[in-house]
């Protein structure tokens, strides 16, 4: 991908750039530029110190020959370079459009919104553990929204391999989907609520995830003597939303069914639940933000628990484009310690444009 990624960026580009006269086309550059340090404390050795950039990456997107077919290229330049984005998108009538190649998948409400409009810096842990490594994949879906944009939808059928393979390692197929409704106001495209809205905004989300002969995640738990990491799955996620005069919550939950191939594992089902909630305590500039999860990747093995806490202060210096962000993250599995021991202070800094 890493040796593809800038012969591809130059033919696209190259292309544009040798349009014929009356040809419709716009290209658009912005990007994201994440800067990091974090210090981690381990209780049972040494703590880390360090400075990092957590992502960098620009963001091509436009129009070819008419403004219903539209592109976006994300390439990421931070920690693993490669594309996070490549597709092409036609607008085949009102709220019905058609989307191919390097995609997100809709599915969870962590990927509905941009990792660059939540309240915390990252993920919490159940999304990333119940929803599909990464959020991307290859595939195709057909999305839309109404006029009034109260109610979005998005569905799709993927490769199920994941976004840094470059060939498949399933037989099978992922289908995705996710439905979105306003209960009131608008759609929502922010975790917090900057604008201290007068009027209550709430929606509900609702996503479905399935996938055969699937090798993206270790799903025999190491349970399996000869290493049959495939299965079959389903996940089911839903999600509420509610943002009003400078507060913000979001609850969300995920049930699975797992069918690992190996013959010595056992089908299980495993859970998990994510509430995160804020406040501007100086409106539009200074948010506080709390969150907790808790997870079981098999809900009859208490050894496959985990749970997240964590404390933050946002400071929006021009809104998400120019923010600062103080957190602590702490984890935990079922072993009987004391929570606090392990855990990750950060501060980052994010600059859009």
């Amino acid at each position: 991908m890493r040796k593809v990624l800038p012969l591809f960026l130059f033919l696209f580009l190259s292309s544009l750039a040798c349009a014929q006269d009356g040809d419709s086309h716009e290209l658009t550059i912005g990007g994201i530029f994440q800067s990091r340090y974090a210090y981690t404390f381990n209780d049972d050795q040494e703590n880390l110190s360090s400075f990092y950039l957590r992502r960098i990456r620009l963001d091509i997107r436009g129009h070819v020959y008419s403004e219903r077919l539209t592109y976006r290229i994300r390439p990421e330049f931070a920690r693993s370079p490669g594309l996070e984005d490549a597709w092409v998108n036609y607008e085949a009538g009102d709220g019905y459009q058609i989307r191919f190649g390097l995609v997100q998948i809709p599915f969870h409400w962590h990927r509905f919104i941009s990792s660059t409009r939540h309240m915390f810096v990252e993920r919490g842990v159940p999304s990333e553990s119940f929803g599909f490594p990464a959020g991307r994949d290859f595939g195709f879906l057909i999305h839309g929204k109404n006029e009034a944009e109260t109610i979005a939808y998005k569905a799709g059928i993927f490769d199920g391999a994941g976004y840094d393979s470059t060939m498949s390692n399933s037989d099978g197929n992922m289908i995705s989907a996710r439905v979105t409704l306003a209960g009131l106001g608008q759609l929502p495209n922010d975790e917090s609520d900057v604008q201290h809205s007068p009027n209550p905004g709430l929606s509900f989300g609702l996503g479905l995830q399935a996938a055969n002969k699937n090798q993206a995640r270790q799903w025999d738990l190491d349970r399996s003597a000869s290493g049959n990491n495939r299965a079959g799955w389903v996940t089911g996620t839903a999600d509420v939303s509610l943002r009003w005069m400078g507060w913000s919550l979001v609850a969300d939950g995920y049930l699975r069914q797992v069918s690992p191939e190996a013959a010595d594992v056992d089908d299980y089902k495993g859970w998990a639940y994510l509430a995160t909630a804020g406040y501007f305590i100086l409106p539009k500039r200074l948010e506080l933000a709390a969150r907790y999860s808790s997870l079981r990747l098999d809900a009859e093995d208490p050894d496959t628990s985990e749970r997240e806490m964590g404390f933050g202060l946002n400071i929006y210096h021009r809104g998400h484009d120019v923010k600062t962000s103080i957190q602590y993250l702490t984890q935990r599995d079922n072993a009987p310690v004391e929570f606090w021991l392990d855990g990750l202070f950060l501060v980052e800094t994010q600059v859009l444009f």
